[in-house]
């Protein structure tokens, strides 16, 4: 349950936002709803209206149920020793049902909004392969062929029912209200695929692999439905070579490299297609009456087509000792080009956006693993695993004109929050930057290049372009979510009958935006001893004082916050009973408990530093980490016994 319905967003949206010194309850035990007012120190005051998120928590009423179906069969024939036909077939059959209520008794008497909602879903996805296989040896030489096609098809029933116009909270399913809202859609897509490898090797030596793919995506037009995808790689295992294969110290060393081309059609059902939908219009004298109509609710684009991208790769395997050290070692760099994006567009053309294919994006990085079986003497056994990469993201073009697209997140209160530019990471944040606080009036009134009224205890923004002037062509690039790396560490140990494991995941140097602090900053802030207060207590130079409305909630330099973890990610400590003790009747019994998500070690101020509420959004490929009310994880401990006879 992480979304309440109205004013407030998520439950943990309302908790961040609502003073620690606030009641939950009444004396008599009822929620308090009574809103505070909060004088500030500029001697405005206001009152803090709110949902309760604890009343949204325990009153609001929330039920799924989910019916999945995973099957997959196939049929293999041995047409000769040499020779194999393979045909698969699997399919995903998932159901889904919610039923939603949110009674009266979950806001401030007189302005509780009873709401009711059901939704279902019904989803069909079918995938059948069919492969013919050569597989001949002559010699020192090995062949495989394959050839084949693969077909796949989703359906997709969607229904969502709501109602507002209950009486009371005695009855919450829909029937006790009439629907005030319905909507219904059902959607398809499939995918044809024809594709072919070869495999070949010398002596188990040296490796040729070559494939292509040609696929065809219901998504795209008539004429640009197919993509062609073809890729090679080659392997060389060096410690196969008389120089190395009687090394005591490197037991494997293979070489390797590979280039190819891949596609994707991730985009919603007939994204290419100018879709079609109700819309009602009001016709007649008088107050009129409600006709149903059909609109078109957004822009085709005939041309659209796969986003491809070319990805080189290098890398070796090394073995030493006997494999008791496994290096693992991939250098990368990778090219999109024909991004699939939502475009903003003018608002004269009838749409907000528009589904193109524009620009391209370079990826390049290393990964790096080490698997290493440290200790191995009967009793006690010790393997540990470090894996570390590192990732470069940047836009190298944005069309004929490489005009940036700056959007907002939905529901963000209409700020343009990120740009995707040439020359930075897709994403990346946009807003002023802030130069500390003016600590006087004085120091705000000489300064040319302010917003008007700004005054002491108001953020001094950084005059970007040096034109004297502040508005908004001195917004820029603030920063990104894109780390510096990501690395893990996991450990298994084992002592006679215990065994004890666990991961670390980190993260170092992404940043987070927190949207939480616009709302924040203006309640906490009197609860924080380092505020702007006065020209005689200017705090620490860079929190500005509340309640302040001279554009110190714009998107700024404030609002990033350093998103670097490091999280113990899953520890699991358990015990083997000897067989003996069971005298043959139980073959193994180990008890055993695990804990997830135990603690996360990081200076981000809210729960989670992994974030991105704007997932589902319109734009959401171009506005990663927004923590605007971000549930955290939560940690699960578990108790186990296997038992096998």
């Amino acid at each position: 349950m992480t979304q309440a319905q109205g004013y407030g967003g998520t439950i943990a949206h309302g908790i961040l936002q609502t003073p620690p010194s606030y009641s939950v309850y009444k004396e008599d035990g009822s929620y308090e709803f009574e809103a505070p007012v909060f004088h500030f120190d500029d001697g405005t005051s206001m009152q803090w209206q709110h949902r309760h998120p604890i009343a949204m928590a325990k009153e609001k009423q929330l039920d799924f149920r989910q019916f999945r179906v995973l099957a997959s069969t196939y049929l293999a024939w041995d047409i000769t020793d040499d020779l194999e036909f393979r045909t698969n077939l699997s399919t995903d059959i998932n159901y889904f049902a919610q039923d939603q209520f949110t009674p009266s008794t979950s806001a401030r008497p007189g302005t509780a909004w009873v709401y009711g909602n059901l939704t279902r879903s019904y989803n069909v996805n079918w995938v059948n392969e069919n492969t013919l296989t050569y597989t001949k040896s002559f010699g020192v030489h090995n062949l495989s062929v394959l050839g084949g096609f693969t077909s796949q098809k989703s359906q997709f029933d969607y229904n969502d029912m709501f109602a507002w116009d209950y009486p009371n909270d005695e009855v919450a399913t829909l029937n006790a209200s009439p629907i005030s809202q319905g909507t219904q859609y059902k959607s398809e897509w499939s995918l044809l695929s024809l594709l072919a490898r070869v495999n070949y090797d010398y002596k188990r030596k040296y490796m040729l692999t070559a494939t292509v793919r040609r696929d065809g995506s219901s998504r795209f037009g008539d004429d640009t439905k197919w993509g062609t995808f073809p890729s090679a790689s080659l392997g060389w295992r060096v410690s196969e070579e008389d120089f190395l294969s009687s090394s005591g110290t490197v037991s494997e060393l293979k070489l390797r490299a590979s280039y190819g081309i891949t596609g994707s059609n991730d985009i919603s059902n007939y994204g290419s297609y100018g879709g079609v939908g109700g819309n009602n219009y009001i016709l007649g004298s008088g107050d009129g009456n409600i006709a149903g109509g059909l609109v078109q609710k957004s822009i085709s684009n005939p041309m659209l087509s796969w986003e491809q991208t070319n990805e080189l790769d290098l890398g070796f395997e090394l073995g030493l000792f006997d494999d008791r050290i496994y290096v693992n070692f991939d250098y990368y760099k990778s090219l999109t080009d024909g991004l699939l994006l939502d475009v903003p567009i003018p608002l004269s053309n009838g749409f907000g956006s528009s589904l193109q294919n524009i620009g391209s994006v370079e990826n390049k990085g290393i990964e790096l693993s080490i698997d290493g079986r440290i200790i191995e003497n009967g009793e006690f056994n010790w393997s540990a695993n470090f894996n570390i990469s590192f990732n470069r993201n940047e836009v190298k073009s944005m069309g004929p004109t490489d005009a940036p697209i700056i959007v907002g997140p939905r529901n963000f209160f209409n700020n343009l929050a990120y740009i995707t530019t040439v020359g930075e990471p897709i994403g990346s944040f946009y807003g002023y930057t802030t130069e500390g606080v003016y600590m006087t009036n004085a120091e705000a009134e000489a300064d040319p290049a302010k917003f008007p009224k700004a005054s002491a205890g108001d953020w001094n923004f950084l005059d970007r372009n040096g034109d004297g002037v502040m508005n908004s062509e001195d917004q820029g690039v603030i920063g990104n979510n894109v780390p510096d790396f990501i690395y893990g560490i996991s450990s298994n140990m084992t002592w006679k009958g215990f065994d004890f494991n666990f991961t670390l995941q980190g993260v170092e140097g992404a940043s987070v935006m927190n949207g939480m602090i616009r709302n924040m900053y203006r309640w906490y802030a009197g609860q924080n001893k380092n505020y702007w207060k006065s020209e005689a207590e200017p705090g620490d130079g860079q929190t500005p004082k509340p309640g302040g409305i001279n554009q110190n909630r714009n998107v700024s330099t404030w609002w990033i916050e350093d998103a670097s973890f490091l999280r113990i990610k899953n520890l699991t400590f358990g015990y083997t009973i000897p067989a003996s003790v069971f005298n043959g009747k139980i073959s193994k019994l180990r008890v055993y408990t695990n804990v997830q998500n135990l603690y996360t070690f990081t200076s981000y101020p809210l729960y989670n530093p992994e974030v991105n509420t704007g997932e589902g959004d319109d734009y959401m490929q171009l506005t990663p980490g927004l923590d605007f009310g971000t549930y955290p994880i939560p940690r699960v401990v578990t108790f186990g016994v296997n038992l096998q006879f």
